[in-house]
């Protein structure tokens, strides 16, 4: 079934307008036509029967599948074969959830993001791929045990990366001059969970010293999804907890206190598997280079 909304998020900033969206969602694999601005031969990625689901948010098109190796590997040489000058397949260690409109959990296993209308237009304004792409991109997550990484076959005309690839962008993201933006960069790193610990320092900044509550909420929010622990964390989100503090940022820090209580990274092994698997296939594709030259 198909379902149609107007959204609308009022940023919690004194100088930053509403925000006005239309979205749309459906659950199932009922194909879909090509779309202006798709590049060519994204449809076969698309429409491939393991899609469990899609949204669209103001032009960021989302495509979500679920499947063994058989059904991602298929989607995954499909990409390989659209006509763009950048694919990019992104390695997760969690396991994928995402939520409806409705707030239904929904499980996969690999999502391609394609980015066109507003949102398109705005990433070309921000002007940091990490943070706002402006490329369709395949995001798998490995976490739910369907595709062991031994399995996983990826076209040499894929990039294969790491979140642990992105952390310098999303670090200038987050000195952005709109807040919004800079609030969008750490609700990315919140995402990346322990894979985005190299950056706690600017999210520990931002929370401290941004001018704008917006922002210092989310910052509070990433820090409890990262999850490093520490006397300087804790201290920082004790003071954003503080009576004096916005409503909305004591409940965000108070909520990552609690989850600073949470054992450690049940995914840790996995993302140590990812980083080998990456820096392995770089280096085996500059030796292929080399030996070409």
């Amino acid at each position: 079934m198909k379902r149609t909304i107007v959204w609308m998020i009022i940023l919690v900033s004194g100088s930053a307008p509403a925000a006005f969206g239309l979205g749309e969602e459906e659950m199932g694999n009922k194909p879909v036509g090509m779309q202006g601005g798709w590049p060519e031969g994204i449809l076969d990625a698309v429409n491939d029967p393991a899609r469990v689901y899609r949204r669209w948010v103001n032009g960021n098109e989302q495509f979500y599948f679920s499947g063994g190796p058989a059904e991602i590997n298929r989607i995954i040489a499909a990409f390989g074969k659209v006509k763009i000058e950048r694919r990019e397949l992104m390695l997760r260690a969690e396991a994928g959830t995402t939520h409806t409109f409705g707030r239904k959990a929904v499980a996969f296993t690999l999502c391609l993001d394609l980015p066109s209308g507003i949102f398109l237009h705005h990433a070309k304004e921000v002007g940091e791929e990490d943070a706002y792409p402006t490329y369709a991109k395949l995001i798998l997550y490995l976490g739910d045990g369907k595709l062991p990484l031994a399995k996983l076959e990826v076209p040499r005309a894929i990039r294969v990366r790491r979140p642990a690839d992105a952390l310098g962008g999303l670090r200038r993201t987050l000195t952005h001059t709109d807040a919004y933006v800079r609030a969008w960069a750490a609700n990315v790193l919140a995402e990346f969970g322990p894979d985005a610990a190299p950056v706690v320092p600017d999210l520990l900044r931002t929370l401290r010293e941004d001018k704008e509550p917006y922002p210092r909420r989310v910052a509070a929010k990433a820090l409890g999804q990262i999850g490093v622990k520490g006397e300087e964390v804790n201290a920082a989100l004790r003071a954003a907890a503080s009576p004096e503090s916005p409503a909305e940022l004591r409940e965000a820090a108070e909520d990552a206190l609690k989850a600073l209580v949470i054992p450690k990274d049940p995914h840790a092994k996995r993302r140590e598997a990812i980083a080998a698997y990456v820096e392995k296939r770089r280096s085996g594709g500059a030796k292929e280079a080399k030996e070409t030259q």
